[in-house]
């Protein structure tokens, strides 16, 4: 069975932006698939396009790595995109478990 779990690596920020401080606007991220002893990572870098309506609007600093995740999820396309990432590196996965099936007939060559 296939896991995923995902890494923020990068935000970068308007350091200000229609009187808000540190809006975020692009994210780097790493969305792991697992299946057993191998992984398939997607590195992946999201622009939040923010507008001018920061009604809703949460600092950086008070971020978390989940609210982060989910605002990039939902950028790049929801389920639809994990889906469509599943598919990918299942096909990846697969390939690897193989592989890792070969041996060396004979060293050196």
């Amino acid at each position: 069975m296939i896991h995923q779990d995902y890494q923020i690596d990068e935000v970068h920020v308007y350091p200000e932006l229609n009187g808000r401080q540190n809006v975020i606007e692009r994210v780097v991220w790493i969305l792991n698939f697992h299946d057993g002893d191998f992984t398939s990572s997607a590195n992946i870098e999201t622009y939040l396009e923010v507008s001018g309506d920061l009604d809703d609007f949460i600092d950086a600093d008070d971020v978390t790595d989940e609210q982060i995740y989910q605002w990039v999820l939902e950028k790049q396309g929801g389920n639809a995109f994990l889906d469509m990432l599943l598919q990918m590196h299942t096909e990846n996965l697969t390939e690897l478990k193989k592989q890792a099936q070969l041996v060396q007939l004979r060293p050196g060559l």
